[in-house]
């Protein structure tokens, strides 16, 4: 028998229904640990920090942290729940894109104490380096790309796995045969119905997933149970049926004998993340792409070892295929080469291109990451010593990097966001004060944005973060309002500390 070795850790594993007669409970089973954790959010979303040292102005308040975090009432499962609240008012009938996707979080000052770590914590890809694994769900507005939060986390783990690469790899074949629910291919059908649950009053949600979600089963699951829509990019050769004409073959097969119907110079961000899917470093620069597309209607056949009596995917799936020509490819670097699989109906040129754009929202999630670890909170780098503390730490903070993220979305007006979404009324005042001072009456770095935007407070917070507000110049991302964030909050500290005095 197979070893099974994923026990994912969700929102799912938490019941926030009320006991009978019970009309009101404290998150945590305690009004303290409550407020605790209302007071750490607020405190790492203000200072862009996670380190206990920095959300503690004492000492005492410093053990408080670490006694909140190791507090066994506080599980990882609740405080996943109480982490991915999301206003209903923000989703209520607005078309939702969510994108999915893991990283793995190293422990990188554990090595002197490796053995310990790994056995306590698990390992990450190299099946050396102690850490675990996090799968969020970043939530947005599709209109206009605003950031609403996170709908899910999934944590697990993985043990170390000894023995020769050889019997490593005989060990990960034998899981083959474990049911769908014990590989770690159901996370994404796992936090997609998390997440499915918080957005009831959507008008359409559509989860956004790269190559790790391709598997069969775990589109089907998506499917059949949320109901909602999906883009998946392709990493397998399926076999499928062109509903045109009946005619059957793989993927590859059927899309050579389609015409590449447009083309179009399309922006692509840049890219520098280390791929959980591949095992290596994805690297690519930002440039205008000259991108070519070509469009089929497919039902996708059961793959040969897929159980009969297990469901299959009745639904209709459009498949868009992008390739960057060779003209725009910077030297050393790949064509872009998508295959995307989607639940949208794809009958027109436009509705491809719709895909696409779509799709290139999940570089938010590649920035949430990045905000997470090296280029904000830095959580690989956490003092924490115990396994279970610094996991919580983790989730706080991904749900804390949506703040940096919110900010980039709005830095550009569109649509109108009010600044108390993110500002009271005494940071405000210090805005107004700061935006005079960077935005001189002559000179051409001036605010543009109406005053009672959060669009106008993104334009300061990034002039603090050493961008120079030149309209001409490329927009500030996520690490430049990091660095922005963290001087505005210790301008505010020192204004409090005088007024006080």
């Amino acid at each position: 028998m197979a070893t099974r070795i994923f026990y994912p850790t969700s929102s799912k594993d938490f019941n926030a229904a009320l006991s009978t007669g019970q009309r009101y409970r404290h998150y945590f089973g305690d009004k303290r640990l409550s407020r605790r954790y209302s007071l750490l959010l607020r405190r790492m979303v203000a200072r862009q920090q996670s380190a206990a040292a920095s959300l503690s102005s004492s000492w005492k308040e410093q053990i408080a942290v670490y006694r909140f975090l190791h507090n066994k009432s506080v599980t990882m499962s609740e405080l996943i729940y109480r982490s991915c609240h999301i206003e209903e008012s923000s989703v209520a009938g607005k078309d939702i894109l969510v994108a999915l996707d893991g990283t793995s979080i190293g422990s990188c000052l554990r090595r002197k104490n490796r053995k310990r770590w790994v056995d306590e914590l698990g390992v990450i890809d190299d099946n050396r380096s102690p850490g675990f694994y996090a799968y969020p769900s970043l939530v947005m507005e599709k209109s206009s790309g605003r950031v609403l939060g996170v709908g899910d986390i999934s944590i697990h783990t993985r043990p170390l796995v000894p023995g020769t690469p050889v019997e490593r790899k005989r060990l990960r074949g034998s899981r083959r045969s474990l049911p769908f629910d014990e590989k770690e291919g159901y996370v994404w059908p796992l936090v997609a119905s998390n997440t499915s649950a918080r957005l009831r009053s959507a008008r359409r949600v559509t989860y956004l997933m790269d190559q790790g979600a391709d598997k069969y089963q775990g589109i089907e699951r998506i499917v059949r149970e949320t109901g909602h829509d999906l883009i998946v990019r392709s990493r397998e050769d399926r076999a499928a049926v062109r509903t045109a004409d009946g005619e059957q073959g793989r993927l590859t097969e059927l899309l050579r004998r389609e015409r590449w119907t447009d083309a179009k110079i399309v922006p692509l961000r840049g890219l520098n993340h280390y791929s959980t899917t591949h095992d290596r470093l994805i690297q690519r620069r930002e440039r205008n792409a000259l991108l070519s597309i070509r469009t089929l209607t497919i039902r996708l056949t059961k793959p040969s070892r897929y159980l009969k009596r297990l469901p299959s995917i009745d639904k209709l799936l459009s498949v868009v295929e992008v390739l960057e020509h060779s003209s725009t490819v910077p030297e050393g670097e790949a064509p872009v080469h998508w295959r995307l699989l989607t639940t949208w109906c794809v009958d027109t040129a436009s509705a491809a291109w719709e895909v696409v754009r779509a799709y290139q929202c999940r570089w938010n999630i590649e920035q949430l990451f990045r905000v997470a670890k090296k280029q904000g909170f830095d959580i690989e780098h956490s003092q924490l010593q115990d396994p279970d503390s610094l996991k919580k730490q983790a989730i706080m903070v991904l749900k804390a990097s949506t703040q940096a993220m919110e900010l980039v979305a709005a830095r550009g007006g569109t649509p109108f966001i009010p600044i108390e979404t993110m500002f009271d009324k005494d940071k405000q005042k210090l805005l107004k004060k700061l935006n005079a001072e960077l935005s001189p009456p002559t000179g051409k770095a001036k605010n543009p944005h109406p005053e009672n935007s959060l669009a106008w407070a993104a334009w300061v917070i990034a002039r603090l973060g050493n961008w120079k507000g030149y309209q001409s110049q490329r927009p500030p991302g996520p690490g430049t309002m990091i660095k922005g964030l963290e001087k505005f909050n210790d301008i505010l500290w020192a204004v409090n500390l005088i007024d006080d005095s």
